[in-house]
């Protein structure tokens, strides 16, 4: 059997037990309430992250669309005449191309370009005048229409030796040639169309301008589109025309490439996001199934500790009562003990009396016994007396 001590220190053990798990699974409680904490933040951001990338391939279907639809315009020459049409499809050895298409212009000076070289952006830029007669056959062969073409090798440039004090002059942007981009071999084109444009940010600046001396014979053209010919004529106002809009269409051309380009990046940086956080999503969910599992591990070794506590208290709590009963049995039994024992006592005491008394009365009784004999024989002695007077007396008579 199990003694008390024995069975205290393993009820004392067992809760010394349940204590340290306790602890230990409040905090892999903790743990797993952080880690599902994390795992609903990610679950949100990639939520949120798979939002933008069908946001950002909605804008690059869009994008795309507007660009590719810029680019058959483009390579259909829509908004030309048809004799650029004519001449561009036509292949002609010694084209290089229509003027548009051959020069960049930067953002914001496409309706100053476009003002200032006006119908010459159809004009067929060529490599020399027998590729300009080649095509110009064509076109009066087919009545295709009229076209301008300027050969390379037979421009003569415009004169360029500007006032240089003309650019410190308020409102002025930039020399018409300039303003735009193109391969160095069109630079003589470019003079020969822009050599005598000065781009102003005003009217009111370009007015100016025009009436200084510096301004003789050069035309000023406004970032809006308004002009300052020459001889004073001033052209403004807003107006449609066969080349509206090629610069501006080339212009978006180029921004939505730039744009599809910013796009597919932030695409790629936004599908490695995702795949990050996808992944950190994957590696929680394994954390936090594993986590399940040892608490709930955890949380059996817990019951188990409570049910051996709740077994041993129990024994323990019937021990000490059996320990009691017994104790109160063991007090009973010497409490009886004690009541016996002065119950002896006083029994020996009367024992030992009734032992005086006895002898007493064994004394007394030796002495009567020996009058009672002495009687006796005196009685006997009187009896047989009697006898013989009445033996003697029958005989007398």
């Amino acid at each position: 059997s199990v003694s008390m001590n024995e069975l205290t220190e393993c009820y004392e053990n067992a809760v010394s037990e349940r204590d340290s798990l306790k602890i230990l699974f409040e905090n892999m409680k903790a743990e797993g309430q952080a880690a599902m904490q994390q795992y609903n933040e990610n679950l949100l951001n990639e939520k949120k992250l798979a939002g933008e990338m069908e946001a950002i391939k909605i804008s690059i279907g869009q994008i795309s669309a507007r660009k590719k639809m810029i680019e058959e315009m483009e390579s259909s020459y829509e908004g030309y005449n048809n004799a650029v049409k004519f001449v561009m499809k036509s292949k002609f050895q010694g084209i290089n191309g229509v003027l548009a298409e051959l020069i960049d212009v930067p953002r914001g000076y496409e309706t100053a370009i476009e003002t200032a070289l006006g119908a010459a952006l159809q004009n067929i830029v060529c490599e020399d005048e027998q590729s300009a007669q080649t095509a110009i056959s064509a076109l009066k062969t087919n009545k295709a229409g009229r076209l301008t073409f300027l050969p390379i090798k037979s421009m003569k440039s415009s004169n360029l030796n500007y006032e240089q004090k003309i650019k410190q002059a308020p409102g002025f942007v930039g020399f018409g040639v300039e303003c735009v981009k193109f391969e160095s071999k069109y630079q003589k084109v470019m003079e020969y169309l822009l050599g005598r444009v000065i781009i102003v940010d005003s009217l009111n600046n370009a007015v100016s301008l025009s009436k200084n001396a510096y301004g003789a014979g050069l035309r000023f053209v406004t970032l809006e589109g308004e002009v300052i010919n020459s001889g004073g004529a001033i052209t403004g106002g807003t107006f449609r025309s066969s080349t509206s809009n090629l610069l501006q269409r080339k212009t978006e051309a180029r921004q939505l490439g730039e744009k599809l380009s910013a796009l597919e990046q932030s695409k790629l940086e936004l599908k490695r996001s995702l795949e990050e956080i996808r992944a950190r999503i994957g590696k929680g969910q394994e954390s936090i199934q594993i986590m399940e599992r040892e608490q709930r591990k955890k949380e059996l070794e817990l019951l188990s500790k409570e049910n051996a506590i709740e077994t041993a208290g129990r024994q323990l709590s019937e021990l000490k009562a059996r320990s009691e009963r017994r104790q109160k049995e063991l007090d009973n039994i010497e409490s009886e003990k004690r009541a016996s024992e002065s119950m002896i006592d006083k029994i020996k005491a009367q024992v030992s009396e009734a032992g005086k008394e006895t002898e007493e009365i064994e004394r007394m009784a030796d002495s009567g016994l020996i009058q009672y004999e002495e009687r006796k024989l005196h009685l006997e002695s009187i009896n047989e007396k009697i006898t013989n007077a009445r033996i003697a007396f029958g005989k007398a008579e």
